[in-house]
């Protein structure tokens, strides 16, 4: 959600008239939007780790994939009628739907197999 907001408020480009699009504007600026993705991101990446390497260490695998997967979307955040804005538009963007896919399918394949600690 961060990042649709940073989305929007790039889009609008005039802080009196996105608080007035949104109230919560009010008090986002883009510098306070990014640490708030870049935190959110990090807890994220931080307890999928642990419960990873609690219950299934194999897919410890996947995290380089799904950290880019997370860069991934902050770029798209930063385009102009970013589909992070508009997700009824996501199909729009052929790359990023087979790489979330691709993300998907590796964490079930790394899932299924128990490689030698």
């Amino acid at each position: 959600m961060g990042a649709k907001r940073l989305a929007e408020l790039r889009e609008i480009n005039d802080k009196i008239v996105a608080s007035q699009y949104r109230s919560s504007f009010i008090w986002y600026d883009e510098v306070r939007l990014v640490i708030s993705i870049v935190v959110y991101a990090s807890g994220c990446m931080f307890f999928l780790a642990v419960a990873i390497m609690k219950y299934h260490p194999e897919l410890v695998l996947s995290t380089p994939f799904l950290m880019a997967l997370i860069g991934y979307i902050l770029k798209l955040t930063y385009e102009p009628n970013s589909i992070i804005q508009n997700p009824e538009h996501l199909f729009s963007k052929p790359l990023f739907i087979l790489y979330s896919l691709f993300c998907a399918a590796l964490m079930m394949l790394l899932s299924t197999l128990h490689l030698p600690t």
